[in-house]
């Protein structure tokens, strides 16, 4: 073998040997890790044994009392995750204890269950409080009435108040008793103002149970134009089970890029209804550093 030949070799041995060495050292010293897999993801199962091929992290969870309202202690002690990526897109598979489900938002009293992942740069504290003005982050926020609408259909005034009576409904057709949307024509939207105008939460028909959010701050959060995170959410056993996903390089430029191989912040929040949790009243972890292998 000539001599520049062997030269070669040995770089490209000593490169693909630091490579390797580095990923060891970021995969140790990340909280949570996102297992590579060449399979498809279970997007919207949270039971697939393909979760079985990742690293299980518990991770305790704290009480948020630095902008109201507070929680004094946290409703959930700790959670389970799990992550996989297959290089186009990342998943999470979040599980806790929960002995009630609340996935009904219609009363004023009622207060829903869910869970959501903080995805950011790393090794910026200020991450944890939402992010800041010149470093925003991403929250994909899983909804249970959200995920009850989409398994059972919208929930509105009849499913809490089934004897509720209403003399006549505008540009409704059909026979009652009536549904959203499916007895309400485009018109009837002009007396449907939340629908109108495209609150995500008076939608009545949802493609996911997951919303994608933008801050820069306490009290910045807003829904992103494009919705492009999946997922679904199963209770069982005194148990929810939530899968909340999305893609690695997204297309809309509100949403952070995320590249195989690098560490970013991360953080988890979970929301008991049965608490009466709701907006900054939620159980949160610390920040954690997340790295993709």
């Amino acid at each position: 073998m000539k001599k520049i030949d062997l030269i070669a070799v040995v770089l490209v041995a000593l490169i693909s040997i630091s490579v390797i060495v580095y990923g060891i050292e970021a995969r140790l010293a990340a909280d949570v890790v996102s297992i590579r897999v060449s399979d498809p993801l279970p997007l919207t199962d949270p039971y697939s044994e393909l979760w079985l091929k990742a690293t299980e992290f518990q991770l305790l969870m704290g009480s948020q009392t630095i902008i109201a309202p507070v929680k004094l202690a946290p409703s959930v002690p700790y959670i389970k995750v799990r992550s996989l990526n297959n290089g186009t897109h990342i998943a999470f598979l979040i599980i806790w204890a929960d002995a009630t489900k609340n996935d009904r938002t219609v009363k004023i009293d009622e207060f829903r269950d869910g869970s959501a992942v903080l995805l950011g740069p790393v090794g910026e504290m200020a991450i944890l409080a939402m992010g800041t003005a010149i470093t925003p982050v991403n929250i994909l926020h899983w909804k249970a009435d959200w995920q009850a609408d989409i398994d059972n259909g919208f929930q509105e005034l009849q499913s809490a108040f089934p004897n509720f009576w209403v003399d006549m409904y505008p540009n409704v057709v059909g026979e009652p008793p009536y549904t959203l949307s499916g007895n309400f024509s485009d018109a009837a939207k002009l007396y449907l103002p939340g629908w109108k105008v495209d609150n995500p939460i008076s939608q009545p028909l949802k493609l996911t149970p997951v919303e994608e959010t933008r801050a820069r701050g306490f009290g910045s959060l807003a829904t992103e134009q494009r919705q492009d995170a999946i997922g679904r959410g199963v209770w069982a056993n005194d148990q929810f089970s939530v899968v909340i996903a999305r893609q690695l390089h997204p297309s809309d430029n509100e949403d952070i890029q995320i590249n195989s191989g690098e560490k970013y912040s991360t953080a988890f929040a979970i929301w008991d209804g049965a608490s009466g949790d709701v907006g900054s009243r939620k159980s949160i972890s610390a920040l954690l550093t997340l790295y993709v292998e």
